[in-house]
């Protein structure tokens, strides 16, 4: 017997999901309403073929003409121009029109698999697409031959030895209008087009794929210039490194809270507490120390202009013009309601994968509440954290606490994901307001349990000696 082999579609994330790719040499079903992406997943598994496996394809369409195929997709950025250049992309169209066609007998498809064949033999196409099969079915009076000439389209596929994508739309009841398709496909995947909150959504979603393991979640997914990006991005396994080397938070008084050593290099760090407690002060201090040691830091910023983050942190003696003047300092404003958590995500990738930063900070996390559940956040905040762990970048995220709630809570729940987590607040005393800040948890670190004052000064924040005299315990 021989082990099912896999076609990579060479598309970011869905080749991770599909534990490889889709099945070689049989037919994969692509299901979904209008404006959800199919046609474009189908046109980019042929042209990254073509231009990343040597595998020539043949796109059929039976909606479009081939000038308007090409029109459409001329500016992608997955090669679709230099495969036609180079002629590994075809394009055919097959508009079947009820007003120029004349009915004798049973409607079959033995013309169309006529065509197909030549058409693979004068391509040498190894990739097909039939997009989009829906425009068949008015042509069969009875589902009981609208069955067995479909069926007769899968089994050709296989007979042929191609690999295939064949698109139909999804009705609301049930995921083909007669229940037929993904019946007779060996594999079957999902694509969905939602608007919650005024934001649009795209999913994936893998219904089933014979001989093989697969993803079983619904997966968000972003059309872009660039092509389709299926998330998650990164690994789902849990095997990132784990560094033993220790970074200094820029901040004297708060690396001796640290077991005098700081934090490990490439983990994910928390910085809450209320409304001007000096959580984005305290995070710059994690930036700018990156910077003197001459590397990079990437600050990217959800509720102030980058021109804001420079002058106030002046005030308080923390001057990062110098080293964005130098390029070791970038400032990314991004306004986290202009979309949705997914295309957050991939920006920030983005930037990431341009940049090339040894420390980032999210200023504020919180600022993602109003577009999502603390559930999507928390996934989001979740791959993009591992995404930056696989890489070994030093995480550093603030978060607004809960008016009402306890200072060891947050809107998020990213708290249980982060490695290290600083707790700043207020304390009241009749001199006035005194800031506090203590270590929460460090996962691997001697941390103190004592709590210390923050004080800002002309050359940035300090930590006073700790009040109490608590003695310093590790946290597993």
């Amino acid at each position: 017997m021989k082990k099912l082999e896999k076609t990579p579609t060479g598309i970011g994330g869905l080749d991770e999901i599909l534990h490889g790719g889709l099945p070689r040499a049989r037919p994969t079903l692509l299901l979904g309403g209008p404006g959800c992406g199919k046609t474009a997943l189908a046109m980019e598994f042929v042209c990254r073929g073509a231009r990343q496996f040597n595998e020539p394809g043949l796109f059929v369409s039976f909606e479009e003409t081939p000038e308007d195929i090409k029109t459409n997709f001329m500016t992608c950025g997955f090669g679709f121009k230099e495969a036609l250049g180079q002629h590994s992309v075809h394009i055919q169209s097959v508009l079947i029109a009820r007003d120029h066609t004349v009915e004798a007998g049973e409607f079959t498809l033995d013309g169309l698999l006529v065509r197909f064949e030549h058409a693979l033999k004068e391509s040498g196409a190894c990739r097909l697409v039939l997009d989009s099969i829906n425009s068949l079915t008015p042509r069969f009076s009875n589902t009981s031959n609208l069955r067995y000439e479909f069926s007769r389209i899968f089994s050709w596929i296989k007979e042929k030895g191609i690999t295939a994508i064949v698109t139909s739309e999804r009705e609301d009841r049930q995921l083909h209008r007669y229940g037929i398709d993904e019946y007779l496909s060996d594999c079957v995947i999902h694509m969905d087009h939602r608007i919650k909150n005024q934001i649009s959504k795209r999913r994936l979603r893998v219904v089933k794929f014979r001989g093989s393991s697969h993803g079983m979640d619904e997966y968000p997914f972003l059309i872009r210039s660039e092509g389709i990006s299926v998330l998650p991005i990164t690994s789902l396994d849990l095997d990132s490194a784990a560094p033993h080397e220790f970074v200094s938070t820029g901040i004297d008084g708060l690396d001796k809270m640290l077991d005098g050593k700081g934090y490990y290099r490439g983990s994910a760090l928390l910085i809450s507490g209320g409304a001007g407690t000096g959580k984005t002060t305290v995070a710059a201090s994690f930036a700018r120390i990156t910077c003197h040691n001459n590397r990079r830091s990437l600050y990217l910023t959800f509720e102030e202009s980058a021109n804001q983050i420079v002058r106030n942190l002046h005030s308080v003696g923390i001057d990062l013009e110098a080293y964005i003047k130098r390029g070791l300092m970038r400032i990314e404003p991004i306004r986290p309601s202009t979309v949705g958590l997914e295309e957050h995500l991939v920006r920030v990738h983005t930037i990431i994968e341009e940049f090339e930063p040894d420390t980032v900070v999210l200023d504020p996390i919180t600022s993602f509440t109003p577009i999502g559940s603390a559930t999507e956040i928390g996934a989001m905040l979740t791959r993009l954290l591992d995404y930056m762990k696989e890489k070994g970048i030093n995480s550093i995220l603030t978060s607004l606490t809960p008016g009402m709630g306890s200072d060891e809570e947050t809107d998020t729940g990213v708290s249980s994901v982060a490695d290290t987590w600083i707790i700043i607040n207020f304390l009241r005393t009749e001199m006035g307001r005194q800031r506090q800040i203590y270590v929460h948890k460090a996962r691997g670190i001697a941390h103190s349990q004592t709590i210390g004052e923050l004080v800002f000064s002309g050359s940035g924040p300090l930590v006073k000696p700790s009040i109490g005299n608590a003695e310093a315990m590790g946290d597993a």
